[in-house]
């Protein structure tokens, strides 16, 4: 949980920048929703269910599209729960002048993310091709 939350604090310190605009919190829960609803794909798409998403593009499927928001609403919400502002203010303050760590911290979190994207679009190939 303590990784999740420094994860949650980059995402805060880099919306809270002058040249982003709205709230960063609500900005830092999105990001992290988006991260958990990837891994939900790629585990999804390991056991031949990833294709859901394209049936509810290509036929616009309500029941489909209502069960894609759903999860992402229940991901979010859980998010919330787990990662109050208050505690990401905290980890500014305690974080805010170690820029060693949140340049490591930085540099981890755009690894995960880019690692997160390649497994996303693995999973829809063995999916595709593999799994079919």
């Amino acid at each position: 949980m303590r990784t999740i939350k420094f994860a949650a604090y980059l995402f805060y310190r880099y919306y809270s920048k002058p040249p982003q605009r709205g709230g960063p919190y609500l900005r830092t829960i999105a990001s992290l929703t988006l991260l958990s609803f990837m891994h939900v794909l790629f585990i999804a798409s390991l056991f031949g269910e990833g294709n859901f998403i394209q049936k509810a593009v290509d036929y616009f499927s309500l029941n489909k599209t209502i069960i894609i928001l759903i999860l992402m609403s229940l991901a979010g919400t859980l998010i919330l729960l787990f990662i109050k502002e208050k505690d990401l203010k905290e980890l500014d303050e305690k974080y805010g002048t170690n820029t060693a760590k949140i340049k490591t911290g930085n540099v981890w979190l755009i690894i995960y993310c880019v690692i997160s994207f390649t497994l996303v679009i693995l999973g829809a190939f063995w999916n595709k091709y593999i799994n079919s």
